[in-house]
This record gives structure tokens, C-alpha cells and sequence, in this order.
């Protein structure tokens, strides 16, 4: 990305707000994870870099700032919660009669196709992207693993906003 920022109406972003959110994010899988906030202009800001697997990690937040996670090495994806969202929106924390009550935000491995797992296993095997042409893949399997190289060397890569992202 250059100059000012990123361009485009569908990207996610954080919206402005005063309700305060008490989140633990919480790594409830096998791996080291990246816990990231998404700022107003759509920028990965890193606020927990190598989360231990069954390790806690405490933040003051709003409603309405998105947050996502990711494996911290090769930067594949996690998601939150039971219900398997890709991005964490935190609500408002309620309030007991002395103090807000953290909301707990589960850290986990996503579901994956077979498809999806074996590029990760090849994409953490390779050693540089410029191998890859020598795999002898498909076309749409070769850009998926060149995606998987992009997302692991720009940590800053705009979000968009599509069904799938939401899910």
C-alpha cells in the first residue's frame, strides 16, 4: 500500500464509537497467534504478537472496531468463538454493580477443505514464492498459494468486506 490510506468503501475499518468493550482474547488453539485491531482506515494494528497456545490476552476496545487473528508465523487465518466468525466485533461489556465485565474472545483453528489444508502444508514447506512455478498446480491452485505468500510478507493487507468475510 502507498500514500494515504485504503481506498474503497467495502474495506473493512473500524467506526467510531464511545461504548467501551473489556475483551480477553483467549488461544484456545495449538498454535502462536497475532492478535490484530483494525483501525479507521482499514490498517492491521498488532496488539499481541505471539499469543501461546492457552494463554489470555486482556485489551480495552469499542463497539464497532473489528478485530482478527492469525497464526503468527505464516499468518493463515483463525477465527473467534464457537460460532467460527473470521472477524471479532466486540459488543459492549456489561456492567455489574462495581465494575465492567470482560467479554471472553476464544482463539481458534478454523475449518478448512482438504484443498485449503494441503496449501498450507505446501505454502509452510516452501521455502520462497518463486518456487512455485516449478509445482506443476493449477492455475487457481497456484494464485491461492501465491495468496498465502502475499499474506504472510504484508502484514497490512486491506480487508474486504464479502460474504465469506463475515461468515
Amino acid at each position: 500500500m502507498s500514500g494515504g490510506g485504503v481506498q474503497g468503501v467495502n474495506i473493512l475499518r473500524s467506526c467510531p464509537s464511545s461504548v467501551k468493550s473489556y475483551v480477553k482474547f483467549c488461544n484456545q488453539s495449538k498454535k502462536n497467534v497475532s492478535i490484530e485491531w483494525i483501525d479507521n482506515h482499514g490498517h492491521h494494528k498488532c496488539f499481541c504478537h505471539e499469543l501461546k497456545p492457552e494463554k489470555c490476552f486482556s485489551v480495552v476496545t469499542f463497539v464497532g472496531h473489528p478485530w482478527i487473528a492469525y497464526e503468527s508465523h505464516f499468518r493463515h487465518q483463525m477465527v473467534f468463538n464457537q460460532n467460527r466468525k473470521l472477524i471479532y466485533f466486540p459488543a459492549a461489556s456489561p456492567e455489574d454493580s462495581e465494575s465492567p465485565v470482560q467479554i471472553v474472545a476464544n482463539v481458534l483453528t478454523p475449518l478448512h477443505s482438504l484443498t485449503d489444508l494441503c496449501l498450507q502444508v505446501v505454502h509452510m514447506t516452501l521455502l520462497s514464492r518463486s518456487t512455485i512455478g516449478s509445482l506443476q498446480l493449477p492455475m487457481l491452485l497456484e494464485k491461492k498459494l501465491q495468496n498465502l505468500f502475499e499474506n504472510q510478507e504484508n502484514k497490512d493487507i486491506p480487508i474486504r468486506l464479502t460474504a465469506e468475510s463475515q461468515l
